[in-house]
């Protein structure tokens, strides 16, 4: 499905929107987005960067809503499915978030949020072992990563801390990791 070109001003607010937003100023970025003419709003380019918007002023019920949306308008963008699955882990709705990103790793397998999310994930169910599978399938995606650095600066990650530094360890030590 071809999504229709946003034309001006529309395009013109939301990209002043944008840039309000990477200045750090979500206020800012919230009344250009309401400059946006009604059905624009609906155009997925917008509610990205709404979703984005309110996820930064930490409105999780709202963010669900709009990443609800962005996957029905387009669940064929792993973006939505990323989406949805945040606001969902920050409305402490785990159990919800993770069916919504096993269903995206399937349909999105080249995605490496996707892993590294269901890592964060499993370790805040407790599923360790999960956890450094999907940690482990997010390394071998991202060219250059030095997972146990990611790792230890994700405090969503701690539950598997010390199982990286001791896989690392039998590294150094010649012997295979577990």
């Amino acid at each position: 499905m071809a999504t229709r070109r946003i034309e001006a001003p529309d395009i013109h607010h939301l990209n002043s929107a944008i840039g309000w937003l990477e200045l750090g100023n979500h206020t800012e970025a919230y009344a250009e987005l309401e400059k946006i003419s009604f059905l624009t709003r609906y155009h997925p380019d917008v509610l990205i960067v709404r979703w984005k918007v309110v996820a930064r002023a930490k409105d999780w019920v709202r963010s669900l809503d709009i990443a609800r949306a962005l996957v029905r308008i387009t669940p064929d963008k792993a973006t939505g499915w990323i989406c949805l699955a945040y606001s969902l882990y920050n409305t402490k709705q785990n159990g919800e978030a993770w069916s919504h990103l096993l269903t995206a790793e399937k349909r999105f397998p080249e995605i490496s949020a996707i892993p590294y999310f269901l890592a964060c994930l499993a370790c805040q169910m407790g599923k360790t072992d999960e956890a450094t599978k999907w940690l482990s399938r997010w390394n071998g995606m991202v060219k250059g990563s030095d997972m146990k650095a990611t790792a230890r600066k994700d405090p969503r990650l701690q539950p598997i801390w010390q199982e990286f530094d001791d896989a690392l360890l039998e590294e150094n030590e010649g012997r295979p990791a577990s």
